[in-house]
């Protein structure tokens, strides 16, 4: 058996990243292309894979990006897109390109080095010195009624409507100063083609787009993107529902000054932190689902 070729930062490798493609697609039925296509996959997310031959076998993720933590900002390192072809499990490949990523971090001279995952992987991550952190689930209740007047659903497929949420994602402000992402747009276009793609809307008035999707009596809100901050009373008559009985932010919501209740989330996706049994961040928060990568 040949040995596998560690390979990187070859997004402009047609061969190469076709293979990623193909890995991407097997295991978690997502797709990079159309985002490198349209040119939002920028050198702030870089592939470490190994390669057997000309096929990518494994991959983990770096993503360059800044935090926002109690005001402050932070200069980190998300380690995400964690993944390993059937044939090649159990040979530690994951394990050894996340330690090549971490070894590239300590010379990049990162505030911050962390990775979102489930909950299935609480065992793992401390394996390579991450410790978990215990996030928030922000909840609203709704009292009042929509209003008639709905925001404009945007449709990323559409070269006018993708221009548009590009356009705010590049002189959008975070939506928290408590814990909040900013140099992210790169992930946030990706969620255009993946997993929330039908999520996305528009309120023309205050030049304001909008990720949300309805299920059941619950608003999921995953993202409001604006050059301003938005005052949320004047926004949720716009994407609420007559059936809409709370809102669940995916993001820390302290600068749309409502009044939410923050639940400790125990069995949802976790914040891994390099060194997180010394975390100094904000004891109540939840990382950006539209920055997570």
């Amino acid at each position: 058996m040949k040995p596998l070729k560690l390979i990187s930062d070859y997004r402009d490798n047609d061969r190469c990243r076709e293979s990623f493609n193909r890995l991407s697609r097997e295991v978690f039925n997502i797709s990079f292309e159309k985002w490198y296509e349209h040119g939002f996959w920028d050198d702030r997310y870089v592939c470490y894979s190994y390669a057997d031959g000309d096929d990518v076998v494994a991959n983990v993720s770096l993503n360059k990006l800044d935090l926002i933590l109690d005001g402050q900002r932070q200069k980190a390192a998300q380690i995400g897109t964690v993944m390993t072809h059937p044939e090649y499990r159990r040979r530690g490949l994951a394990g050894e390109l996340i330690k090549a990523v971490l070894k590239d971090c300590e010379e990049g001279d990162y505030d911050v080095i962390y990775a979102v995952g489930d909950a299935s992987l609480r065992d793992y991550y401390p394996r390579f010195g991450f410790d978990p952190v215990l996030e928030s689930q922000f909840i609203s209740c709704v009292e009042g009624p929509p209003c008639d007047a709905r925001l404009r659903k945007l449709h990323p497929s559409d070269p006018a409507d993708l221009n548009l949420i590009h356009r705010l994602s590049t002189v959008r402000k975070p939506n928290s100063r408590v814990f909040g992402v900013d140099n992210a747009r790169g992930i946030l276009m990706w969620y255009c083609f993946n997993v929330l793609g039908d999520c996305f809307s528009y309120w023309e008035e205050q030049d304001v787009a909008v990720v949300s999707r309805q299920k059941g009596p619950d608003l999921h809100l995953f993202d409001v993107i604006s050059a301003e901050a938005v005052a949320f009373e004047t926004l949720l008559p716009q994407i609420i529902t007559g059936s809409t009985e709370r809102v669940i932010f995916h993001f820390t919501p302290d600068l749309l000054d409502v009044a939410a209740q923050a639940i400790p989330m125990k069995d949802e996706d976790v914040f891994f932190v390099i060194g997180g049994r010394a975390w100094t961040g904000p004891m109540r928060f939840k990382h950006p689902a539209t920055g997570q990568a």
